[in-house]
């Protein structure tokens, strides 16, 4: 295992990688019209004539047709890059790849709902603690040959995207991405205020009256809304009031007082006109668009906002005003709270579905991610991506398209940068309070119906450790 003293993550970590027994999960209710289409880009490939460079798919009586599901980056270029990697290997497989971007809102039911009608994507992404989540319900192939054949190539990967797709020695995702999470602050309208970007979350609310024009302009695009940007919004502020999710053991925490005091500053945020009304409704897209847009100050967000804007502004026609936005954005660490301020990563990546799941191609799935994951492969989604997707191999971010100004802190947060799990390991427990919009709805609840952050919190902790308890992973 690459690198077991790189940054913060420990030895423990990285071999445990998670500490709960396999059990079963009850499945939600299947959804109607599960093979419906979707308003997402596909793609197939032909026969390229060239040789292929992974182990080829076993097709049988004509053309396989791989499908592959992704979630959206906000960034077409991206979007088609990964795309690309996987309709060139089909085209050397006599095979054709289904390629569809699933909206975030619609991702958990979808995959749901396939599964139950034993007909799930090939392969399909994965976010952090998802990887444990369908592991943890033997729904996942091994990958441990995948990953171990180029976890040491072009400077390793990683130690993140180790920590985040394995479990006890073994892989069961391929990575494709690590994603610091920065803080895209407008420069400009600082300097025009006379102010300094905000050393703490308090400094957040007091600079708000100097920088924002309410309902034209508000100073933070803090999503509230059901869906994970509230909980990589949120998570980061609980840390910097001494509140962790889990501790090094992987057991549950998530009750304390700098949680409560992290919901209080949420709370005053909102009160205070310094968040948009409108957050507690936003999907993972609302708070890209509010910065995007010129009508937020600062959005802490990957930097799908600072890549679009480098997009938009690049190409021929494109307004001053989005080349001023460009010209006038910056990546900056987060405010602090009583405890520091702390970086947020997360990492994503590509799993395959086993044939007892219903997948119908894991030969080929497998093949595909193999060929994907190679070095002279991967590098095209992230030389392709316009720096939507910072590399999972450590060599590429010596490369020259990261030696923009802009991300000149982005190689330290990604060695550095902590998961929503920390100090733990992503676990399938943390997966399923993920996507039951636990933190999002306690959010919702004290900012728009005033209920006491205290009890939220506790109604909160109540869901999270009866979900935690089912999965037999430990409580503090």
């Amino acid at each position: 295992m690459a690198d077991q003293t790189d940054g913060r993550l420990t030895r423990r970590q990285l071999l445990k990688l998670g500490i709960l027994s396999a059990g079963m999960v009850a499945s939600a209710s299947a959804l109607a019209g599960c093979q419906g289409g979707s308003s997402a880009p596909q793609g197939q490939t032909s026969k390229s004539g060239t040789a292929p460079t992974a182990a080829p798919a076993q097709v049988k009586g004509g053309k396989l047709t791989l499908s592959v599901w992704n979630s959206p980056s906000f960034n077409k270029t991206a979007d088609d890059a990964i795309g690309d990697v996987f309709r060139e290997w089909a085209g050397q497989n006599n095979a054709t790849i289904d390629y569809q971007i699933i909206p975030a809102t619609e991702w958990k039911q979808r995959i749901t709902a396939a599964l139950e009608a034993k007909a799930p994507p090939d392969i399909f992404y994965v976010f952090e603690a998802d990887t444990q989540y369908y592991r943890a319900q033997g729904l996942l192939q091994d990958l441990t040959d995948v990953i171990n054949a180029v976890k040491d190539q072009d400077g390793g990967l990683f130690p993140s995207t180790l920590l985040n797709t394995g479990f006890e020695g073994k892989y069961y995702a391929v990575p494709f991405v690590v994603n610091p999470w920065p803080m895209h602050a407008r420069t400009d309208i600082l300097k025009a205020a006379g102010v300094a970007y905000p050393k703490t979350w308090d400094d957040v609310i007091k600079i708000s009256p100097k920088v924002s024009k309410p309902p034209q302009v508000y100073t933070y695009a803090l999503s509230l809304g059901n869906n994970h940007d509230t909980e990589d919004n949120f998570v980061p502020m609980m840390w910097s009031y001494g509140a962790k999710m889990e501790d090094e053991n992987g057991a549950l925490l998530f009750k304390s007082d700098g949680t409560v005091q992290a919901i209080e500053i949420v709370k005053e945020m909102f009160d205070k006109k310094v968040v948009p009304p409108g957050a507690t409704t936003w999907d993972s897209s609302g708070n890209n668009k509010a910065y995007q847009s010129g009508q937020a100050v600062f959005s802490h967000n990957p930097n799908s906002i600072y890549a679009y804007l480098e997009s938009e502004a690049a190409k021929p026609g494109a307004s001053q005003q989005m080349k001023d936005l460009l010209t006038n954005t910056a990546m900056m660490p987060l405010p602090a709270g009583p405890k520091g301020t702390f970086d947020l990563i997360d990492v994503r990546g590509f799993a395959a579905f086993t044939a007892a799941s219903g997948a119908k191609n894991p030969d080929a799935a497998k093949a595909a991610l193999k060929n994907f994951i190679q070095p002279a492969k991967y590098e095209k989604v992230i030389e392709t991506g316009l720096n939507r997707w910072a590399p999972v191999y450590k060599n590429m971010m010596d490369r020259p398209m990261w030696d923009k100004p802009a991300y000149a802190r982005y190689k330290d947060m990604m060695q550095h940068g902590q998961s929503l799990s920390y100090a733990g390991a992503p676990n399938a427990a943390l997966g399923e309070v993920a996507d039951s919009w636990i933190i999002p709805n306690m959010l919702q609840e004290v900012c728009t119906s005033g209920k006491d952050p205290k009890k939220a919190m506790n109604d909160a902790y109540d869901k999270i450790a009866a979900i935690y308890k089912k999965w037999k992973q430990p409580i503090a």
